[in-house]
């Protein structure tokens, strides 16, 4: 038998996953914004190296393929990184979706600080407040921030069925 407070837990667990995902998108988002440059410009170029000098046989790259086709793994590293870039750039998407829902100062500065990489204690100061005070504001953050992103993937997954 099911008791109630195992049935509140079920439908909070969602939630849960996306504070989680939040504070990971939250950190990660500087690194990811840096990723999402450095592979489109290594897409935008033509691969160094596919084909070594007429006669010279080590500047040429090594094969690691089963077929030993040069072009070949260029462009199975190329589809990967493709893929790569796609999701990178859905997720940050999500995130700068969710980040257009804080609307309290407080929530934004804490928000431009930490993506600025600077932690609670520094905020804090800044701030003139306590850290219990910043952190408490963080964890508003973090879960407005989830609930946004909670509701982008609602509207997604519904505009995903109805088409």
């Amino acid at each position: 038998m099911i008791k109630v407070a195992q049935l509140s837990f079920v439908q909070v667990e969602p939630a849960m996953e996306m504070v989680q995902l939040a504070e990971k998108m939250l950190k990660d988002y500087a690194r990811m914004k840096k990723q999402i440059k450095i592979l489109r410009g290594d897409l935008a170029s033509i691969g160094d190296g596919v084909v070594g000098a007429a006669g010279d046989v080590n500047s040429s790259i090594r094969a690691q393929y089963k077929n030993s086709d040069k072009v070949g793994g260029e462009a199975v590293r190329r589809d990967k990184k493709r893929h790569r870039l796609a999701l990178m750039e859905r997720n940050c998407a999500q995130f700068e979706a969710a980040m257009a829902a804080v609307t309290d100062w407080q929530q934004d500065t804490m928000l431009e600080w930490l993506l600025d990489g600077e932690t609670v204690t520094k905020i804090a100061y800044r701030l003139d407040l306590s850290r219990r005070q910043a952190t408490s504001i963080k964890r508003n953050l973090v879960d407005k921030l989830a609930w946004a992103m909670q509701d982008h993937l609602q509207v997604q997954t519904k505009q995903e069925v109805a088409a």
